[in-house]
């Protein structure tokens, strides 16, 4: 009903979030960042580890190099960088945020669902009579 009220809201607030999820972003990061518009991006690790060749491997020294290069990117062009701290641990979360990230995603809706239902599990499972 407002379209042009929409149109010029996505000019003036809408923010531009790239997804760097391959070793071929990372290394071309800083020319991905140039573009006009681009506002931040977020890394996937479960991508970019599988494209290292080392799915869910966070500890690679490949995978480490390529985070490292991204962190330096970011301070360099002083562009806001984000993460997907996919397991739910809040741990792992901070620890992200010291590293330098900016804004995260946090988990998934299955890993939360899952982890409530074997604690209801596990909880009555300990309160039944043997």
């Amino acid at each position: 009903m407002e379209f042009e009220k929409y149109k010029e809201w996505i000019d003036k607030e809408s923010v531009v979030i790239v997804q760097i999820e391959s070793i071929k972003a990372v290394k071309n990061l800083e020319e991905i960042l140039r573009v006009d518009g681009v506002d931040a991006f977020i890394v996937g690790p479960y991508d970019l580890s599988g494209s290292l060749g080392r799915p869910g491997d966070f500890d690679h020294p490949n995978m480490i190099s390529a985070l490292k290069r991204v962190m330096d990117v970011s301070k360099r062009l002083r562009m806001p960088a984000g993460f997907h701290v996919i397991p739910p641990d809040v741990d792992a979360l901070l620890a992200k945020v010291e590293e330098g990230y900016k804004f995260l995603a946090f988990s998934l809706d299955t890993l939360f669902l899952g982890q409530s239902c074997k604690k209801a599990v596990e909880l009555i499972k300990r309160r039944l009579p043997s």
